[in-house]
């Protein structure tokens, strides 16, 4: 309807402004040749775009993607999320494993703030998500699975994933919430700089969650 569209764009305008507005900052307060910079830039592009979009795709009909894609079946649009997520669970992790590597190299301890605890949570969700997601649309994966670990009738399945989804998404805002009290964005961000990142992530989660957990499941996927 009309509110689901304006949601979805409200949710894409504030994405596609907080990505410019990391992407500038972090690149003109840290040099790509260092290891940090490949901390947040990744993680920028898995949440703010990728996870973001992949989601919106499958929840309204007005998404930067779904307008891409044009007339594609829900068959095809939910193989692009699939895709999607899986790219953006590659780049939380590599962002994951560059401040991680960055720390050994710097002698300094790890997960000694709520920041890296979170951001350690919502990589994990992405991986469970992507289990699911295998679980679901490949027979295949489905069949070795099964020889190892028996998962409830596929339409359980498919709820949890859904709302599996909804608990990622938070905590990977959650994390972002937490980014912007860092030492870091302290020094190198204007204190608007971070107020504004950090609404916008509180307006895309009010306005996604909301979205994709009351997302109905389609006839072909029942």
């Amino acid at each position: 309807g009309k509110m689901s569209k304006i949601l979805t764009h409200v949710v894409s305008a504030c994405s596609l402004l907080n990505v410019l507005i990391l992407f500038g900052y972090v690149a003109k307060s840290t040099s790509a040749s260092t290891l940090f910079f490949w901390h947040p830039i990744p993680l920028v592009l898995g949440f703010m775009l990728l996870m973001t979009q992949a989601t919106l795709l499958l929840v309204s009909e007005h998404s930067l993607i779904g307008l891409l894609a044009g007339a594609a079946s829900r068959k095809v649009k939910v193989q692009i999320h699939f895709w999607l997520q899986l790219v953006a669970a590659i780049f939380i992790t590599g962002g994951f494993l560059a401040i991680f590597i960055n720390k050994i190299n710097n002698g300094k301890s790890h997960f000694t703030s709520w920041h890296s605890w979170a951001g350690l949570v919502a990589a994990l969700l992405s991986w469970a998500q992507i289990f699911l997601g295998l679980w679901m649309y490949m027979s295949r994966f489905r069949e070795i699975i099964s020889w190892i670990v028996q998962l409830p009738p596929d339409i359980t399945v498919k709820k949890i994933h859904r709302l599996l989804g909804a608990l990622t998404y938070l905590v990977a805002a959650i994390t972002f919430f937490l980014a912007v009290t860092t030492g870091y964005a302290e020094r190198n961000f204007p204190s608007a700089i971070n107020v504004t990142i950090a609404i916008n992530v509180g307006i895309m989660t009010a306005a996604l969650i909301p979205l994709s957990i009351r997302m109905n499941v389609p006839a072909w996927l029942q």
